[in-house]
């Protein structure tokens, strides 16, 4: 499954700049690789406790039982993760073998313990099982329940309401996608970056205005022009309760807590400004 994204790459005549992509992004900020490692460490175990906590511990435990098939699967995204880039939600890739290294550190501390009871070493497990099921359950029944994407969505419909026909669309992503694939929308821009490297080619654009922008207006002269020739169209924040205070007058996700604050960072605010092209209309440089 991994190599099917270079032999896309490849297939479609982009394999430099798929090559360029993989080593820019593995490279950046990696001075800070260890800093970022044991922040967003703890930053999910915050998210998750009970998860990350066991998960953790887990590993631990089989590293000092010897469990060498854990050990090896989990030694990869420890080292590259210590190294390179990281984000919170790398540690995606490693969940199965925390998982399996939980389940193994509560089983082999109950088959110890409890060798000569067999009926109350099954009970207990049964217990364990159960305990975990209940709090994974409430934890994601509560993510759900707090709709943390509802700005986000909104905007979306907001989008591709007629407004900004004719006009290019400049998005994460997490927009872009979307409104491209999904509604057959023209003129988006596959990343706001686009506007870095390439000219607008219609009079005015729309920007979609998030904390992931906001970070990212260092990047270059363009982007930071794009935000700043704009003006705000249209803003939505989530149905959920969190608030705050925030930076540059945008509303903060500070009273979220754990998970919730972890996953409100996007959808916290979001904003969609417009602006004519002028000089982002001309090729970079130019």
């Amino acid at each position: 499954v991994p190599a099917a994204w270079p032999a896309a790459a490849l297939h479609a005549g982009h394999a430099r700049l798929w090559l360029d992509g993989v080593l820019w992004q593995a490279g950046r900020q990696a001075g800070m690789a260890g800093e970022r490692f044991a922040a967003l460490t703890a930053a999910n175990l915050a998210a998750d406790p009970i998860l990350m906590g066991l998960g953790l511990a887990g590993a631990a435990y089989a590293a000092a039982r010897r469990r060498m098939l854990l050990v090896l699967w989990l030694a990869p995204f420890a080292l590259l993760s210590a190294v390179a880039y990281f984000q919170y939600f790398h540690y995606i890739l490693a969940l199965p073998a925390l998982c399996v290294s939980a389940a193994f550190m509560v089983d082999d501390m109950l088959s110890r313990r409890l060798a000569a009871r067999p009926v109350m070493r099954k009970a207990a497990s049964a217990a364990a099982v159960a305990a975990l099921a209940a709090s994974g359950g409430a934890w994601s029944g509560m993510l759900v329940s707090e709709d943390l994407s509802s700005a986000q969505i909104r905007a979306v419909s907001h989008l591709t309401s007629g407004a900004y026909d004719g006009a290019t669309v400049l998005a994460s992503p997490a927009y872009s996608w979307v409104l491209s694939a999904v509604h057959g929308m023209p003129n988006v821009a596959p990343d706001y970056s686009h506007v870095l490297f390439h000219p607008v080619e219609t009079t005015r654009y729309a920007l979609v205005a998030d904390r992931h922008l906001l970070a990212d207006l260092g990047r270059g002269e363009r982007l930071a022009d794009a935000y700043a020739r704009s003006e705000p169209a249209w803003e939505a924040r989530p149905t959920h309760a969190c608030g705050g205070s925030g930076v540059n007058g945008w509303p903060g996700w500070e009273p979220c807590a754990g998970a919730v604050q972890l996953a409100a960072w996007d959808g916290a605010f979001v904003q969609v400004r417009t602006g004519h092209a002028g000089p982002l209309a001309a090729p970079p440089g130019g």
